[in-house]
């Protein structure tokens, strides 16, 4: 799910030098994309930063800029390539009350068999919000501390989580051909301390057992499946209000950015190839 500080040092690279090995690899996932070999329907909760996923993949996201506060996905979002041509790189909005309205059509899109590549974006609860403040959030409860109130609501993020990967296993269950799939661990800048906690979290608990449903009733000849984790935008967990809940690692730089996003961009090109 993450390679390791000191391998990343080992390579003995700079920062520039990570940034560029980044391009190969990202020219060959619009290539996919662009020619008809990839479709790829990104899943996850609303605030993961699944939009950022598409815009990176996309080759729309500029590396080591700030994109800002979050914004509420209220549509099916597809990404236009060079020449207008639009990718075939769906992501729908993840607030519960917009899934009802857009998730089936990529369910739709599973069942015919036309989506071959899932991402499931989850963030270890780190979700973004579009509250100015955290105690205009539903998950505040009078008295809190903001510490409080974090544990809380990054404990509801995972359970909405879980709750997408349960009502995601079906689809794939029932989806015809090969599948393959990513869960990408974003706002991995947040939380790289805890890093083998999350790893353990994902790749051993209830979330697993889904994966490993899938994988058991399926087939290794009809599913793929991969941990990564990344970060797309290093920056505090914040909010509107400029209240700070959750800082950037200390430590935590663009070389490990790099290598990880590099690592995603590895794996979405060996499943195309397949």
């Amino acid at each position: 799910m993450f390679i390791d500080p000191a391998t990343i040092a080992g390579l003995g690279l700079t920062t520039f030098e990570h940034r560029n090995k980044l391009m190969p690899a990202l020219r060959k996932v619009r290539y996919w994309l662009t020619h008809g070999k990839l479709q790829v329907a990104i899943f996850g909760p609303g605030g993961t930063g699944k939009t950022t996923v598409g815009q990176f993949l996309a080759g729309q996201l500029n590396l080591g800029v700030n994109t800002g506060t979050y914004k509420q996905s209220i549509e099916m979002e597809k990404y236009a390539l060079k020449g207008d041509l639009v990718c075939k790189l769906l992501v729908p909005p993840g607030q519960p009350r917009r899934t009802i309205e857009t998730w089936p059509a990529l369910y739709r899109s599973l069942s015919k068999g036309t989506s071959g590549g899932v991402i499931n974006v989850v963030s270890w609860g780190h979700h973004s919000f579009l509250e100015a403040s955290y105690a205009e959030t539903e998950y505040f409860k009078p008295g809190m501390t903001k510490d409080e109130f974090l544990a809380a609501y990054l404990e509801a993020c995972r359970k909405r989580e879980l709750k997408i990967i349960e009502d995601l296993t079906p689809r794939l269950l029932d989806a015809p051909g090969k599948i393959w799939m990513i869960t990408l661990v974003t706002k991995q800048d947040l939380w790289w301390n805890e890093r083998l906690k999350v790893q353990q979290y994902y790749a051993e608990g209830e979330y697993n057992n889904f994966i490993e449903r899938i994988k058991h009733e399926r087939g290794a000849q009809h599913f793929s499946h991969e941990y990564l984790s990344a970060s797309l935008v290093i920056n505090n967990l914040t909010t509107d209000a400029g209240e700070l809940l959750a800082p950037t690692t200390g430590g935590y730089d663009q070389n490990i950015q790099y290598v990880h996003l590099q690592q995603l961009l590895e794996n979405v090109n060996s499943f195309a190839r397949k």
